[in-house]
């Protein structure tokens, strides 16, 4: 994906931290790529709150959003407020406005919890149908001041590396491209690197000394992307939402549960096809 082809991004939001830092991520995307943004708050019945204080402080959030984003210099803000599961409704809006990008944050706040927590994020990130950016780690992790990529070679990584390739741009990070090989094939380290390089050129406009590639050997792939997300600035982790062969395990199944929920910061994860 080009920088001028990411025309709509949708933010779910819910006035928490995370949420927070999600539309600081937003703002940075979307002054650098012109993108509209796509304002998302829901709202359901709960036994804790009368549906009427829940409704009134979602819209107050969203409308909240919608002046902060303003403020930071986006002309092109929208804001919706729904009634309704909350994944199915942020996944709704975003094929409403053909959205190219969804963010969310990771953990919601009290009786809102519900609108980008836990389940909700894994339910947006495993069912769209365009990547999804999940921002996690509070105010640290953004900006970041890397991107590292997880490419085992099939059309999902590739996509990433293009999205990841976005993301440096628009926060000036360093781009990193990571694959892990099993031990098996530790021979072969050399030439996956080779090809890896030609591939990352292929893809990705290489800036100044271009982005690293690295190929490690050993350990499950989720782990090693992890490790090397630590610091304390965290990395920004961008990966395909399905593995392939060797590899499948990076990002299917329990272990992109894992990427989503345990990696110190944010997490792009990117379907086959975008």
């Amino acid at each position: 994906m080009e920088l001028d082809t990411l025309r709509t991004v949708v933010l779910a939001t819910d006035g928490s931290v995370d949420a927070l830092v999600a539309r600081r991520a937003v703002a940075d995307i979307a002054r650098v790529t012109g993108a509209a943004v796509h304002v998302v708050g829901v709202w359901s019945f709960t036994p804790h709150q009368l549906a009427s204080e829940l409704q009134e402080e979602i819209q107050a959030i969203t409308a909240a959003e919608r002046r902060a984003l303003e403020a930071a210099g986006i002309r092109d803000v929208s804001g919706h407020v729904l009634c309704g599961a909350v994944a199915e409704s942020i996944l709704l809006v975003a094929a409403r406005v053909n959205a190219d990008l969804v963010v969310v944050g990771s953990r919601g706040r009290g009786a809102l919890r519900r609108v980008v927590g836990g389940s909700v994020s894994d339910a947006v990130v495993h069912q769209a149908s365009v990547p999804v950016l999940v921002v996690r780690g509070g105010e640290a992790c953004w900006p970041p001041e890397r991107v590292v990529v997880g490419h085992d070679g099939s059309p999902e990584a590739s996509a990433a590396a293009r999205m990841a390739a976005l993301l440096a741009r628009c926060t000036g990070a360093r781009l990193t491209v990571l694959d892990v090989l099993p031990v098996a094939l530790m021979e072969a380290a050399d030439d996956r690197r080779a090809d890896l390089e030609e591939t990352v050129d292929d893809l990705v406009t290489r800036d100044a000394g271009g982005p690293e590639v690295h190929v490690t050997v050993g350990g499950p792939a989720a782990a090693a992307l992890i490790d090397v997300a630590r610091g304390p600035h965290p990395a920004a982790l961008a990966v395909g939402r399905r593995g392939i062969g060797r590899v499948r395990e990076l990002v299917q199944g329990s272990v992109s549960t894992l990427l989503v929920h345990a990696a110190p910061g944010v997490v792009l994860v990117v379907p086959h096809g975008s």
